[in-house]
């Protein structure tokens, strides 16, 4: 009788301190919000055609052709972002209730297609220089360095953001089976009152 009180208080005090253990993971993953994984599905979906429309509009640059570079810019920020009401007027991610670090990389986001505008306000500046240059009677050919390189920039930033983004994910799993510490300790505890039932009913 002694043997298997004592099993069963070394059992019960494994199971505790394992259960007891578990209990900052849920604190960990209560501090995401439902918000955070619709903003992360939305940003992944949207940086990958956001890298693919930049790419387009240095294209567009290095050949000069800076009327499908408009287009491409109004493409990228009209149709692709606003088409789904998630980018506002003033190019703000139209996403609320995220976490901090969520938030985070949101702002980088933000800054990201911001500076996709800011691009194409450059380079619109150098056509101008172009223009007067020629309307001058004297030749210009314009290279786009100040667009192209803000748009350098862009492509580094969405790429940060879509490694932010794969990092979030990998530590806050959506789903996740329970750990084998976790089994052990719900065993562990059903095993104990299983005994207890038992020596009571004998």
């Amino acid at each position: 009788m002694r043997k298997i009180k004592a099993f069963c208080s070394i059992v019960l005090v494994i199971a505790s301190v394992m259960a007891f253990s578990l209990v900052s993971v849920p604190e960990v993953a209560s501090a995401q919000t439902k918000e955070d994984y619709e903003f992360v599905e939305w940003a992944e979906e949207h940086i990958d055609t956001l890298l693919n429309d930049v790419d387009k509009m240095k294209s567009d640059l290095k050949s000069g052709d800076f009327k499908s570079f408009e287009t491409d810019v109004e493409i990228a920020i009209e149709l692709h972002l606003r088409r789904d009401d998630k980018v506002t007027e003033n190019l703000k991610l139209n996403f609320t209730g995220l976490s901090p670090e969520v938030e985070k990389i949101k702002q980088s986001l933000e800054f990201a297609i911001y500076n996709i505008e800011h691009a194409s306000f450059v380079a619109l500046g150098e056509r101008v220089e172009q223009y007067l240059y020629e309307s001058a009677g004297e030749r210009y050919e314009v290279q786009y360095d100040a667009s192209l390189s803000i748009l350098n920039d862009v492509e580094f930033e969405l790429s940060s953001c879509k490694a932010d983004l794969a990092d979030w994910k990998e530590k806050n799993p959506r789903y996740s089976l329970p750990s084998f510490e976790g089994v052990f300790a719900i065993i562990s505890v059903l095993g104990v009152a299983y005994l207890v039932i038992r020596r009571k009913n004998e």
